[in-house]
């Protein structure tokens, strides 16, 4: 482990698919998400993550098609992800600490989930279940280091 204390929270949404976890232990320190790849139409299909470092944590379901990239400063780190879920995660919600906000997936689900990262933790980084589609998410968080 990279020094730090590792938090998890989740998962939300269905028991489809197959378990994944982002390598979040090889990660330096001050290493932190700045861009993330959705693809998401009516439920969340694919999520790519990239570190500032230009570490590739991994992409989780199948990002074929058309694609959203919601990129983050250098300085700004990931408080909070929300959204719906059903038998699969239907919604995503990305919030961050200097207040960037990104949706992406429909309208559907009928399980409100969310989770916030406490004041001085960042979350870096996810795990869950998936297949063809994102089946259910959970959040990596750490203590925030500058």
């Amino acid at each position: 482990m990279a020094g730090f204390v590792v938090y998890a929270q989740g998962p939300s949404g269905g028991g489809g698919g197959i378990p994944f976890y982002d390598n979040v232990n090889e990660l330096a320190p001050n290493s932190r998400i700045n861009r993330i790849i959705i693809a998401a139409q009516e439920r969340v299909q694919c999520i790519h993550i990239f570190t500032v470092d230009e570490q590739d944590l991994g992409q989780h379901g199948i990002c074929g098609g058309n694609f959203d990239v919601f990129t983050l400063p250098d300085n700004d780190f990931i408080t909070s992800v929300t959204g719906v879920s059903g038998d699969r995660v239907e919604s995503i919600e990305f919030e961050t600490w200097l207040g960037a906000c990104a949706r992406f997936g429909g309208p559907g689900g009928f399980k409100n989930y969310e989770f916030h990262a406490p004041p001085g933790l960042e979350i870096f980084g996810f795990f869950g279940r998936s297949g063809d589609e994102i089946d259910a998410i959970g959040v990596y968080m750490r203590l925030h280091v500058d």
